[in-house]
């Protein structure tokens, strides 16, 4: 952590770096990767997973054709980032107390080892990207990874009864999984799909101290911006509903609320 000294003063910065490995992860392998390896090497270990439909070739139309793709404990997971903080208070002489928040996420890497090999590589890096049942599902970790993503949260007491605050939320944009080069991942890019841009939210939230009884009043996404849209053929059913990513993404656009509560 840094502290600085003069007008700054008050303002500490902490950077954590943070390197995580699980081994013998209980995990899938993933179907599509079960397709690719079994169409790459006639196989049997992988062929004998898939079951489709004899003449049309489906494994969609009932549920007696499916990727049989259950639990192992044989793949590994590795991530590496750094998380960025900050927190700054200024007294604005009589009129109040200023205040701003900061917290950003560097991804490094999120590599996935499902424990199979595919042209010499046993790995894929899922930073950056999204989608399929790689990078978007259990196997990759069921969300876009962004490379970066960060919170800002700016506030105005003029005095201990009311405040104002102020946040933007921004997460980076990701890629394609098929974009990339890893034989684990590489495919068919389809141009609606290639690209989540960067998303912007703004929230607003006013706040009213009566001696123990707080009123706070507020709304989220107040310029009520759509989540990004992504292709049936690249969302998981496990992480994404309604063609996008919920836990990533406001999916309900502009939401407002009104609580109260009560200290005691």
């Amino acid at each position: 952590s840094f502290q600085p000294q003069g007008f700054l003063r008050g303002l500490p910065i902490t950077t954590v770096y943070f390197n995580i490995k699980v081994d013998h992860v209980i995990n899938t392998v993933g179907p599509q990767i079960l397709l690719n390896l079994c169409g790459q090497t006639g196989e049997d270990i992988y062929c004998s997973s898939i079951h489709r439909q004899p003449g049309t070739g489906s494994l969609y139309l009932s549920s007696d054709y499916y990727v049989d793709d259950r639990l192992t404990n044989i793949g590994k997971l590795a991530t590496a980032g750094i998380d960025v903080g900050a927190n700054y208070t200024h007294d604005v002489g009589s009129s109040g107390r200023a205040s701003i928040s900061f917290m950003g996420t560097y991804l490094d890497k999120f590599i996935v080892t499902p424990g199979t090999v595919v042209g010499g590589v046993s790995s894929y890096d899922c930073a950056g990207l999204y989608g399929g049942t790689t990078c978007g599902g259990t196997t990759g970790g069921g969300v876009p990874r962004p490379k970066w993503r960060h919170r800002v949260r700016a506030s105005y007491a003029p005095s201990d009864v009311f405040q104002l605050a102020a946040t933007w939320r921004y997460i980076g944009g990701v890629d394609a999984y098929t974009t990339s080069s890893n034989p684990f991942l590489k495919g068919t890019v389809y141009p609606v799909d290639a690209q989540l841009k960067a998303q912007s939210y703004f929230d607003l939230n006013a706040t009213v101290q009566i001696a123990k009884l707080s009123f706070s009043i507020g709304a989220n996404n107040i310029f009520d911006r759509d989540p990004p849209l992504v292709g049936s053929s690249m969302i998981s059913a496990s992480s994404g509903n309604g063609n996008t990513y919920p836990g990533v993404y406001d999916a309900l656009g502009r939401y407002l609320y009104v609580s109260a509560s009560l200290k005691y």
